[in-house]
């Protein structure tokens, strides 16, 4: 478990294809925690575990699955990723509860910057955009952040970020047309998964009582 607060930026330092999975190489040096062999960290808001380590390097198999489903199958060599270590039992959380578990990619298709802070959009597919509330939590590549708006016709969403946080993740230097790493709130996809269905089918009930009232109109009349 995790909390979106990103520690600094790790390197990619190699990748090496495998048959049915990649191996990711990392540099962590400069970060603060110490991360044994088998330990878990977040790259990028996905939760690895380190499978080899040297020095500060460490190195994590991605299944493709994993690739397929979050931004870990763009990375390469050179590449600054997002880095966390899990929460310690009892510590302060800062952020929001993350699992490192993406549930989509999203892309960067509009980004504001002034000199005190920056706006950038999302799109986002609509399945998971429907998930979504303003002011809501999310995590975009690992990061906890607020939405400040959710448009749900266009399938977007956007945040704002501080200079501190533009300074320490990849949100600093990433651009339109750049994929992102979505994890939605566990709270929200909770709520969704629970009450989603009965919403739908009183939807449904309510279009059905619209056409009965019609139609005991046109008989009224």
């Amino acid at each position: 478990m995790f909390q979106g607060i990103i520690l600094g930026l790790g390197t990619v330092t190699d990748v090496q294809d495998r048959p049915q999975f990649r191996r990711l190489s990392v540099d962590l040096a400069g970060l603060v925690a110490h991360v044994e062999k088998g330990g878990s960290v977040a790259v990028n808001g996905t939760c690895l575990t380190s499978v080899a380590c040297a020095g500060f390097v460490h190195s994590f198999d991605v299944m493709e699955e994993t690739l397929q489903k979050t931004n870990l199958g763009l990375l390469k060599k050179g590449d600054k990723v997002n880095i966390e270590f899990p929460l310690k039992w009892g510590a302060e959380i800062s952020g929001h509860l993350v699992q490192g578990h993406v549930d989509t990619v999203a892309t960067i298709v509009e980004r504001k910057q002034d000199q005190d802070n920056c706006r950038i959009w999302f799109s986002v597919p609509p399945q998971f955009v429907g998930q979504m509330i303003p002011k809501g939590s999310v995590a975009i590549d690992g990061i906890s952040l607020t939405l400040v708006d959710v448009d749900k016709k266009a399938d977007k969403i956007s945040v704002a970020l501080i200079p501190y946080t533009l300074s320490v993740t990849t949100l600093g230097f990433k651009q339109i047309g750049d994929k992102v790493n979505i994890e939605l709130d566990h709270s929200a996809k909770m709520l969704s998964s629970s009450f989603g269905p009965v919403i739908e089918s009183l939807g449904a009930d309510i279009a059905s009582m619209k056409v009965d009232i019609e139609k005991l109109k046109k008989r009224c009349l």
